[in-house]
């Protein structure tokens, strides 16, 4: 009896939440619309037998189905009861005016109002089939991935026209060693780190990882993109130096991942949550922005500048 008598104290305690606030002597927000045979009276009050079901549904199942005994139901009818004694004693003390309590009270207010008028509304606006249909389309490209290849690169930068064969004569040197060192797996990437001028990728032993043709281009120019995807065996180096404008570069490829095109059907259930999550956050946006208008804010700059924003620490201090 004790245990279920703890473990109804703790359940009133997390679902009772706010219920007070600021209230006229004459009405109070502690009185519910009961109904039905009262259970309880106390103080001049009633407590009635819709108001402890309603708590009893409110509680979660493993726990509700835990107060099936007479016992067990009375001690959570006293708790309820206790509850309404001490708020309203705390009521005749305006206690509801207490500056600390109105703050917490108005968040709650605040987001029990969004609650009841944009995210319960909001909930039953799923997305149809031919939504998140035409949202597939619309973002087909994005979805869909470009054939890709693995690769790793040694790369001697060339600064002036004037230095071309020296970097030049660099990079068929390293080639050699690379090519004597090519039943080595770590052959490539030892002279890469020991030799590369690209600091992107030598403390990887050269290793870019998987890169679109358009990746390549951007990042090392047209002539290595071409290079790259030219190449079919996986380890195989390049037997000759790829020139660039602004650079000589060393092959190696290492694997090839193919393009990927999206399938509606694949995609359907991530592509719904995605869109009503979109969808929510812009309709959450035009709801507060609307009750923002509506409500005509105004904001003094120069009173919220002038606001003192804790104690001021005295000179020397």
């Amino acid at each position: 009896m004790k245990r279920v008598l703890v473990v109804v104290l703790v359940l009133l305690a997390a679902v009772g939440g706010y219920s007070l606030g600021r209230m006229a002597r004459t009405r109070s927000a502690l009185d519910g619309a009961g109904g039905g045979a009262v259970v309880a009276r106390f103080a001049g009050r009633a407590l009635h037998a819709t108001e402890v079901e309603a708590r009893l549904r409110a509680l979660p199942e493993g726990i509700r189905s835990r107060i099936g005994s007479l016992e067990a139901r009375k001690a959570f009818v006293e708790e309820l009861v206790r509850e309404q004694l001490l708020a309203r004693l705390a009521e005749e003390k305006s206690y509801q005016r207490d500056p600390e309590f109105a703050k917490r009270y108005a968040e709650e207010l605040g987001s029990f109002y969004l609650q009841k008028e944009f995210e319960e509304p909001e909930g039953r606006k799923a997305p149809t089939e031919d939504e998140v249909r035409k949202y597939f389309e619309e973002h087909r490209a994005e979805l869909s991935r470009p054939e890709r290849a693995r690769i790793a690169l040694i790369a001697f930068k060339v600064s002036s026209p004037s230095e071309r064969e020296k970097k030049r004569a660099q990079a068929r040197a390293a080639l050699a060693e690379a090519r004597a060192k090519a039943k080595d797996y770590y052959g490539f990437g030892n002279v890469a780190r020991a030799r590369s001028e690209d600091a992107r990728t030598r403390a990887a032993g050269g290793e870019v990882g998987y890169a679109s043709r358009e990746d390549l281009a951007g990042l090392y120019g047209p002539e290595l993109a071409q290079a790259a995807f030219e190449m079919k065996t996986p380890n195989e180096i390049r037997d000759a130096v790829v020139e660039a404008a602004e650079a000589f570069y060393l092959l190696k490829f290492l694997g090839r991942e193919a393009a990927y095109e999206p399938r509606f059907e694949a995609l359907r259930d991530s592509l719904r949550a995605r869109l009503a999550s979109e969808r929510r956050a812009a309709d959450r946006k035009r709801f507060l922005d609307d009750l923002w208008k509506r409500a005509d804010v105004k904001i003094d700059d120069e009173v919220v500048r002038g606001l003192t924003v804790g104690k001021t620490a005295a000179p020397g201090r």
